[in-house]
């Protein structure tokens, strides 16, 4: 092996630890678990580069410190203190997080009951399987965005996982996705009625994104106007300096009493406390969610609506950004980040389909944003499933928000094709539900996201 330092003449890599000094693991190959492994670090004697089978680290004059970079062709990963295993293992946790929204809790117990047995004696716990998932992710990313992952040497991996974010997320933009385009969400352009284009005249294809909110993820102080990663976020409804403030005291609003052992409410509020603990309670939600799924059945405030066919209604979307709102998806705040997302004129699509798009335009038109950024290049449009209930009166929605108007004002949202049977009909040329079907697949994660701490779920 060769020291793969650009500013280094290759030399070749010596052993700088003695023989005595080299670690013995276990090493997980697969589902194979071996006892007997050796990792074997080199060091180049010029430039001090230290090489291990998942990394290699380095002194930095920059950062007065040693320096590590997460090799993406790495073979092994070191997920404990004495174990390793092979990127097999570490792929099968990520697929299994993805397929089967499992938590690292369920593969932790899978693994352990389908293959930890006595004769290897290897029991393995949930930090292990969530540093498996952390590092085969950060480097599926990396290499994907073909760069090099640096931290400092030794991270931990709640520090591994901050700097991901910050050096890898790109606050919530996905620039592989940014330059998409196919013929789900980009059409050729087609004039409006009465609009003649010169032969000469080249007109850009229609593309549309698709936006929707969902209620997922950590939770965060229930102080008001407080953000702050929870102190525990299994059960503590405040962050650690709230706890510390308001912890022994009764948990409603304005009440500054005790609260009574066991419970978080003071004498008085033992009725509302008691009122919550049941409507909360595992056999309420568990029967409302019976009542709600049973198949078939119609509940008298439910209307039997016919399924409408979207294109593309069984791919998967393609995703271009995502954030987080702390308080509420307001139209300002979706305003604002989109705005970040799309800065420049030539960036921003022709539509953009949001469920509460009538309400984002008329902020939009009141503040001043639509006149500023919008008028000349987007279309705010409500999808179809949510259009429905909106108001018919409600003139701004049907005018300007209409996702299929059957008048042909609007051909490059509604087209024409010829059935099986002869028949010409209109069909929708854009799939406005891409954003629902993407979060019927997140909501599978809920239970894990909600109790995650902030830099987690980044």
């Amino acid at each position: 092996m060769a020291c793969t330092t650009s500013t280094c003449q290759p030399r070749h890599i010596s052993v700088f630890s003695r023989v005595r000094d080299i670690p013995k693991v276990t090493l997980i190959i697969g589902t194979t678990v071996s006892n007997n492994a050796y990792v074997v670090p080199g060091e180049c004697t010029v430039c001090k580069t230290r090489y291990y089978p998942d990394h290699k680290d380095f002194p930095s004059p920059v950062y007065n410190q040693r320096q590590e970079i997460h090799l993406n062709s790495a073979r092994y990963l070191k997920i404990g203190q004495t174990l390793w295993v092979d990127r097999v293992f570490s792929k099968a946790v990520l697929s299994a997080t993805y397929n089967f929204h499992a938590s690292a809790n369920a593969y932790t117990q899978f693994w352990n009951d389908s293959f930890g047995n006595a004769t290897t004696e290897v029991v393995l716990g949930r930090p292990q399987i969530w540093q498996a998932f952390v590092h085969e992710s950060t480097r599926m990313v990396a290499t994907a965005l073909e760069e090099d992952f640096e931290t400092d040497a030794n991270a931990k991996v709640d520090e591994v996982v901050e700097d991901a974010y910050v050096v890898l997320g790109n606050e919530g933009r996905l620039p592989l996705a940014g330059d998409h385009t196919c013929s789900q969400c980009t059409q050729p352009y087609v004039p409006q009625p009465g609009e003649d284009l010169d032969e000469d005249d080249e007109q850009l294809p229609v593309n549309m994104i698709v936006v929707d909110g969902i209620v997922v993820g950590p939770t965060h102080c229930a102080f008001e106007d407080c953000t702050n990663e929870l102190a525990n976020a299994r059960g503590d409804p405040f962050c650690i300096m709230h706890e510390i403030a308001y912890g022994n005291r009764c948990h409603m609003v304005d009440c500054h009493e005790p609260k009574v052992f066991g419970t978080l409410a003071c004498n008085q509020h033992q009725n509302k406390w008691n009122q919550h603990r049941q409507s909360k309670s595992k056999p309420e939600l568990n029967g409302l969610r019976c009542v709600i799924r049973q198949h078939g059945a119609l509940l008298p405030w439910q209307q039997q609506q016919q399924p409408q066919d979207q294109p593309h209604d069984e791919d998967q979307p393609d995703n271009q950004a995502w954030t987080l709102f702390a308080k509420s998806e307001s139209p300002t705040n979706i305003l604002n980040w989109l705005l970040e997302v799309y800065p420049t004129e030539e960036s921003r699509p022709s539509y953009i389909c949001i469920d509460k798009a009538c309400m984002v335009l008329r902020t939009a038109v009141r503040s001043g944003a639509f006149a500023d950024h919008w008028i000349n290049t987007s279309r705010f449009i409500v999808d179809t499933y949510h259009y429905t209930n909106h108001k018919a009166t409600d003139v701004l929605c049907r005018e300007w928000c209409n996702p299929a108007p059957l008048d042909n004002s609007a051909p490059n949202l509604v087209g024409e094709e010829i059935d099986a049977n002869g028949v010409v009909r209109k069909v929708r040329k854009f799939n406005t539900e891409a954003a629902e079907q993407l979060n019927s697949w997140l909501a599978g994660y809920e239970s894990i996201l909600k109790q995650m701490v902030l830099r987690n779920f980044r």
